[in-house]
C-alpha cells in the first residue's frame, strides 16, 4: 500500500499539470514579448530609417533609474523554526543584496524597512523618487509575509500588521505614475496575486510565487544579478528559478510544515506584463 491515497495522488498530478501550464505560459509570453519588441524596432527602422539618436532616447541610463526595496517581516512565534528556514536569508540579506549587486546600475537605492515599513511610508518613498524630474523609471522589490485571507484574497505584512492586496494596489494606483513604474518582483508567499494587481496599478512587469515561496535563497540573488546585467525580466527570472532547486525546497518545507498553512508550498512564479522589459528599457515604450 502506498503512502498516499488515490485522491491525493490524483490531486498532486493535477497540481503538477497546473504548474507546467503556468511555466509554459511564462516562457511563451517572454518569447512573444521579445518577438514583438524586435518587430517593433524593425518597423521603426523601415519607416523612419536607422537613428542612433532615437535609440539613445529610448535607453534609460543609470542616473534615470531608482530602485526601492521594501522589507517587513512580522515577528510571530507560531511555526518559528520553519519560518526561519523560509525567510531567514531574506530577512538578513534582502536589503544588503540589492546594494551589493545593483548599486552600479541605479542612481539611488531607497529602502523601506523596520518599524517604518508601512503602506504610507512606501507610497511616500515612491512619490519622492517620482518627484525627481530626472528619474524616468522606478523599480520595486518587495519582501515580507503573504497569507491567504479567510474567505478569499491575500494580505501582506506591513507596519507590524497585514494590509490587503486591494488596499496596497489602490495606493500605488493613486500615484498616477503608470509611465514611470517599471519592474515589480516579490519574494513574499502568494506574491503572484500581488504582482498581477501591481501591474494593473501601473508597473510594466511583475512576478511572484503562486503559494508559499521556498526558493528565494537561490533565486533572488540570481535574478538580481541577471537583471542588473541587462537581461529581459522574463529571462532573468526564468534562469534564477531554474537554478533554485525549487522542487527540493518546496518538498522539504511541505514535509516540515505538515498540518500548518505553510505546507501549501508552490514557488512557481507567475509573470504579468511585458516580460521583455530590461533595466535599460523605458517602460512606456
Amino acid at each position: 500500500m502506498g503512502f498516499l491515497s488515490k485522491d491525493k495522488i490524483k490531486q498532486r498530478r493535477q497540481d503538477r499539470r497546473e504548474r507546467r501550464k503556468i511555466r509554459l505560459a511564462n516562457a511563451v509570453g517572454t518569447y512573444n514579448d521579445l518577438m514583438d519588441e524586435g518587430q517593433e524596432r524593425m518597423k521603426r527602422v523601415v519607416e523612419e530609417g536607422p537613428s542612433l539618436r532615437r535609440r539613445e532616447e529610448r535607453i534609460v541610463r543609470r542616473h534615470e533609474r531608482v530602485l526601492v526595496v521594501f522589507s517587513e517581516f512580522i515577528e510571530e512565534n507560531e511555526n518559528k523554526k520553519i519560518k526561519e528556514r523560509l525567510y531567514g536569508f531574506i530577512e538578513k540579506s534582502g536589503i544588503a543584496l540589492p546594494y551589493a549587486i545593483c548599486r552600479v546600475a541605479y542612481d539611488r537605492i531607497l529602502t523601506v524597512t523596520g518599524s517604518g515599513a508601512t503602506l504610507t511610508e512606501l507610497t511616500e518613498t515612491l512619490r519622492d523618487a517620482l518627484s525627481d524630474a530626472d528619474v524616468d523609471e522606478v523599480d520595486l522589490i518587495w519582501h515580507g509575509h503573504g497569507v491567504e485571507k479567510e474567505g478569499g484574497g491575500t494580505k501582506y505584512s506591513m507596519g507590524g500588521g497585514y494590509v490587503t492586496r486591494s488596499d496596497i494596489c489602490a495606493a500605488i494606483d493613486g500615484l498616477n505614475a503608470d509611465d514611470r513604474l517599471r519592474m515589480f518582483y516579490t519574494t513574499a508567499c502568494y506574491g503572484a496575486a500581488l504582482a498581477e494587481e501591481m501591474v494593473d496599478a501601473g508597473f510594466s512587469v511583475g512576478a511572484g510565487a503562486i503559494a508559499v515561496n521556498t526558493n528565494s535563497t537561490i533565486e533572488f540573488p540570481l535574478f538580481l544579478k541577471n537583471w542588473a546585467a541587462g537581461m529581459p525580466f522574463g529571462l532573468a527570472l526564468a534562469d534564477g528559478f531554474k537554478q533554485s532547486r525549487w522542487r527540493a525546497t518546496d518538498h522539504s518545507i511541505k514535509i516540515l510544515a505538515q498540518g500548518t498553512v505553510l505546507a501549501d508550498t508552490d514557488s512557481v512564479k507567475e509573470t504579468f506584463g511585458d516580460r521583455a522589459t530590461n533595466i535599460r528599457s523605458n517602460g512606456d515604450f
